[in-house]
């Protein structure tokens, strides 16, 4: 890893220049409050400043809805987009979901559609500013190692640069960057990573194992269905959940159409229903355990990580106030 620095003062002349090599997609404020993760038009739009997302940025690699397909009567015409994104302004956690979902969508099977959106991405992460919903440093995610081709964090009037790969330092080429030693750069990580002290502590340690001794225990999971409304929001905020749903919409002629994939949750009614009418998991007690499930036990079973960065979306969004903090305190006997 190298190590360079710019000053503040540089970052619009920068984002400009990357603007100028691809389609930027970083945070922008949103009129009515918040952010969210858009493709920028101009460098004063980037909010660099911002908390979490309610979109998270996996939506630019995997959207809420796209075409796999057109067909006309026999023919079959695949529609595969065009990447070349550069992510611009990811928080580590996010950084960290994007390395799960690329195991998930790429290890035993290689979604293609996805690999089409990621070809020649580039991300630059930068530091964050922790919410109270927060809890990544009991995950280790708000450090990041890897995932990235230049990581910024902000010190005095100067952005540190940390950059991990050759086209990292192709983009840093410029001479509004200046190298500086390690031991600054390591300097400058070690006063970032102060900020995320105090955060609520989670148990995750044997937490698999744990979920795993729970699932066919009701009572457990009872107060948590009671409460839950099975609106699926925890999902559609999730960083990593990637579970989806394939139908094919028809035009009125009944000879063409397409085929469309759209985002999809565990916890909606839908989700488990199959033909002939069945629902193996009829109630919001099963849905909302398999989602707990998922994230806990088959995440770290299939690609040896669990299913959440503690980015606290799902908590910050949750219209039922589920805490997922709280919940997990409660699998280990433990007072919220």
């Amino acid at each position: 890893m190298k190590f360079k620095r710019m000053k503040k003062a540089d970052l619009p002349s920068f984002i400009k220049e990357l603007m100028s090599k691809g389609i930027v997609v970083g945070p922008v404020r949103k009129p009515g409050g918040g952010y969210t993760f858009e493709v920028l038009s101009e460098e004063s739009e980037l909010a660099l400043d911002y908390v979490a997302s309610q979109t998270p940025p996996k939506k630019f690699l995997f959207p809420p809805k796209e075409i796999l397909l057109e067909f006309y009567d026999s023919e079959v015409k695949p529609v595969f987009p065009e990447g070349g994104f550069i992510f611009f302004g990811l928080h580590p956690c996010d950084i960290n979901a994007l390395l799960i979902i690329d195991k998930v969508l790429t290890s035993n099977y290689e979604d293609p559609y996805y690999k089409a959106r990621k070809e020649g991405l580039t991300i630059i992460g930068v530091d964050c500013k922790p919410e109270e919903t927060c809890f990544c440093e009991s995950l280790g995610t708000f450090k990041v190692e890897e995932g990235f081709d230049i990581f910024l964090r902000e010190s005095g009037n100067y952005y540190y640069a940390y950059i991990a790969t050759s086209k990292g330092e192709s983009l840093t080429g410029s001479p509004i960057f200046e190298e500086i030693s390690e031991e600054e750069a390591r300097r400058v990580e070690e006063e970032s990573y102060a900020r995320y002290k105090g955060m609520v502590k989670v148990k995750v340690e044997g937490l698999p194992q744990r979920v795993d001794e729970l699932f066919e225990q009701e009572d457990f999971w009872k107060p948590l269905g009671d409460k839950c409304l099975g609106c699926g929001n925890c999902t559609m905020v999730c960083p990593i959940c990637v579970c989806f749903n394939v139908v094919d919409e028809v035009n009125a002629d009944l000879k063409s159409g397409r085929r469309v994939r759209t985002w999809d949750a565990c916890t909606l009614p839908a989700f488990s229903l199959v033909a002939g009418g069945l629902n193996f998991r009829p109630k919001i007690l099963q849905r909302i355990r398999n989602w707990y499930y998922d994230k806990f036990k088959i995440f770290p079973d299939e690609v040896g990580r669990l299913g959440c960065v503690g980015c606290g979306r799902c908590v910050k969004y949750c219209p039922a106030g589920i805490d997922i903090r709280e919940e997990i305190a409660r699998m280990w006997g433990e007072k919220p």
